[in-house]
């Protein structure tokens, strides 16, 4: 017979275990609702790293071919750039450099501030190998395609907005951030939204496609919404790896009339 110590764990682990499954429920149900909102729509991560991508890959239950940035570090403006010059530097490696930030090492193409911390091999050969060559001209492929199509693309941005890392950049790449730490959040955000107002007017005029709709999620909270672009506050952090999605989750859910609201205009 196990003696009352025993007995007392044992009920404790069988709550803890109806807890975590009521907990489970309450989730699933949480994220068949936040799927009913788009399920007319193709959501697409612009970053700015892969945290925003772990959300849709939850949301949807699926490991679709990987978007073009899903899995890369990429700033607002980096992106535009590329867009603007229709990806023509892509592949070259001549500003490549080394990165470090937080614990990580990784490579860096310069001209985008891009960081490809997933890209073992890339890494490995520090070059733009065949593989990896193949693998990225597939994913902008993916995104012309998307571009050019009739679907409701529904763009999902996590705002990059860590000062500890600017410090680290090259001269040339400083011109993209606040110059003062004084204010440095609050500066880089509204640099950022403006980036955004940019993002929206390249793929109205330079790629024609007008359907489509941004939630963008930082740490802030009261920005004016736009016609493309819904603001929301980040609800929590991403810092923990098994629940990366879960602050976007808590965002939406908030705020689920307005978010079905700008989706659907």
């Amino acid at each position: 017979m196990p003696n009352k110590k025993n007995r007392i764990v044992v009920q404790r682990n069988l709550l803890k275990q109806k807890r975590n499954l009521l907990a489970k429920q309450v989730e699933d149900k949480t994220l068949d609702s936040v799927r009913e909102m788009f399920k007319d729509t193709v959501m697409f991560s612009l970053g700015y790293n892969c945290d925003a991508k772990i959300f849709i890959r939850k949301l949807f239950k699926n490991n679709n071919p990987s978007q073009l940035f899903d899995w890369i570090g990429i700033p607002l403006w980096g992106i535009n750039k590329m867009l603007n010059t229709d990806f023509e530097n892509f592949f070259k490696t001549d500003d490549m450099i080394p990165y470090k930030f937080d614990k990580y090492s990784t490579l860096m193409k310069k001209e985008y501030f891009m960081r490809f911390l997933h890209e073992r091999l890339f890494l490995k050969y520090r070059k733009f190998d065949q593989l990896f060559k193949k693998k990225y001209e597939r994913r902008i492929d993916r995104f012309k395609e998307l571009l050019n199509g009739d679907k409701k693309i529904v763009f999902v941005v996590l705002e990059e907005n860590r000062p500890g890392r600017i410090e680290s950049l090259p001269d040339e790449l400083k011109q993209h951030y606040p110059t003062s730490g004084e204010n440095y959040h609050k500066d880089q955000h509204e640099m950022s939204k403006k980036q955004m107002a940019e993002f929206c007017e390249i793929i109205k005029t330079k790629y024609g496609n007008s359907n489509f709709k941004v939630l963008y999620f930082s740490d802030f909270d009261g920005d004016e919404d736009t016609d493309d672009v819904m603001f929301m506050k980040l609800e929590g952090s991403t810092n923990d790896n098994l629940r990366k999605f879960e602050p976007f989750l808590k965002s939406i859910i908030k705020r689920p009339d307005e978010v079905v609201k700008h989706i659907s205009n």
